[in-house]
């Protein structure tokens, strides 16, 4: 199956790509909140990442990519039946890339592409456009099944993040799920870094953006009480984040609806 029909760059719309559903839960498929500017995307189920890349690199562009997040998203259990399923992912609306499904057992039908898969499938689709993968988590899920993966400590990463993206390649798709600030404390998921980490952490990767190097960046809030504590706890994050990476993004007021 070919997976690179003609491409389109991508449309200069930007704001809301899906309307504002309000603070619902994620889980595993549903998509709340999918807004974009420039070259950034910010979400609340990390699902869509993949579409957005699509919109930001043409076909013959390779590029690295740095994942930062709880979980590694590259579950490839079902992968063969997942491929076989799929369309051309270029020129899909989000509507249709989101909708896309396969039929699993007992005649259930399911979306193909889900929060945890997004990632290895484009690794499987993409082979040839990622040189570099950079994983920075909590070690959560099926570890990636590519040769270039480097896998970093919490530790690290503030300091070195610019370098890092300044060294081996030209240009990246950087993704972050916010759960990867956030851990268990006594039944609580709570901030695990301090916010001096925090805001070292988007200095740096404000640094890369200013020097051209980020292809495309998504972020997503995961809003869930399991992985950051909420919607509230999650906007509050993005917003620093925003701040820093001089973002204008925000969510209208909680209504009694949400």
């Amino acid at each position: 199956m070919t997976h690179t029909p003609n491409y389109s760059p991508p449309a200069s719309r930007s704001g809301h790509l899906i309307p504002f559903r309000g603070r619902h839960p994620s889980l595993n498929i549903n998509q709340n909140l999918l807004w974009k500017s420039g070259n950034v995307y910010i979400m609340d189920n990390h699902r869509a990442a993949m579409w957005c890349w699509l919109q930001e690199i043409s076909p013959d562009q390779v590029v690295g990519l740095l994942h930062v997040d709880e979980h590694y998203d590259t579950k490839y259990s079902r992968m063969d039946e997942w491929k076989e399923n799929l369309p051309p992912l270029r020129g899909l609306t989000i509507e249709e890339y989101l909708q896309l499904e396969f039929k699993v057992e007992f005649g259930l039908v399911v979306p193909i592409i889900q929060w945890d898969n997004y990632l290895s499938l484009f690794f499987e689709l993409f082979p040839q456009q990622v040189c570099r993968s950079i994983f920075a988590t909590q070690n959560e899920g099926d570890k990636p099944n590519v040769p270039h993966a480097r896998f970093v400590e919490a530790w690290k990463v503030p300091e070195n993040l610019d370098y890092w993206l300044d060294q081996d390649a030209k240009s990246w798709i950087v993704n972050i799920d916010l759960d990867y600030f956030f851990c268990d404390q006594d039944g609580v998921r709570k901030l695990m870094y301090s916010h001096e980490y925090i805001n070292s952490f988007f200095r740096s990767l404000q640094r890369v953006r200013e020097a051209g190097k980020v292809a495309c960046l998504t972020i997503c809030l995961t809003p869930d009480e399991g992985y950051t504590g909420g919607w509230a706890q999650a906007e509050a994050l993005c917003d620093r984040a925003c701040a820093i990476l001089g973002i204008p993004f925000s969510l209208p007021p909680p209504q009694a609806a949400d």
